[in-house]
């Protein structure tokens, strides 16, 4: 095991990324392609799932509603972030494994984090994130990666940086 390894499982450890298991990543993927292609294929709309956006000084929080009865796949989120669930209760698939949520509930997602999501009643689901910005696009941009690729070179990079940094007699 080199460094790199090394300081990335202290690292998920800690709690501050989730395990990477490849197999359950590739199911995630898979199952949004073929949610996506069965949608396509039947002519069928998107939930309803609308979105609110909500900005204080250096943090915004976006608040889904999603409807009783529906799958969602979320986003890889680059960071860990805080998450309410404000309403409603759910049961929550990530690389992590699963586990059933009742609203009021406070957690934090690790980085890395993409969740299969199942609503059991009508869910009201708030993250927030710390940023200056205020245009949602922008900040998407900045807090979700693309891909698990994009995901995993992004980490490789501040690892290497923090790595750099010890070399160097830098303090983190």
């Amino acid at each position: 095991m080199n460094d790199a390894q090394s300081i990335e499982q202290e690292i998920v450890a800690a709690g501050g990324t989730i395990q990477k298991d490849d197999r359950i990543r590739h199911n995630i993927v898979q199952l949004e392609q073929n949610m996506r292609t069965f949608k396509q294929e039947h002519g069928l709309p998107d939930p309803e799932c609308p979105l609110t956006h909500t900005f204080a000084p250096g943090i915004y929080a976006r608040t889904i509603f999603i409807p009783k009865g529906t799958l969602v796949v979320g986003k890889i989120h680059k960071h860990a972030h805080l998450n309410m669930l404000v309403e409603g209760a759910v049961v929550v698939a990530t690389e992590d494994g699963s586990v059933v949520y009742q609203a009021p509930r406070l957690m934090t997602s690790k980085a890395g984090t993409k969740r299969v999501l199942y609503t059991y009643t009508n869910t009201r689901w708030t993250t927030f994130h710390v940023t200056e910005k205020t245009d949602p696009e922008e900040i998407e941009e900045d807090i979700i990666a693309k891909s698990y690729a994009e995901l995993d070179a992004i980490q490789d990079a501040e690892v290497q940086r923090f790595l750099g940094e010890l070399n160097r007699g830098v303090q983190p």
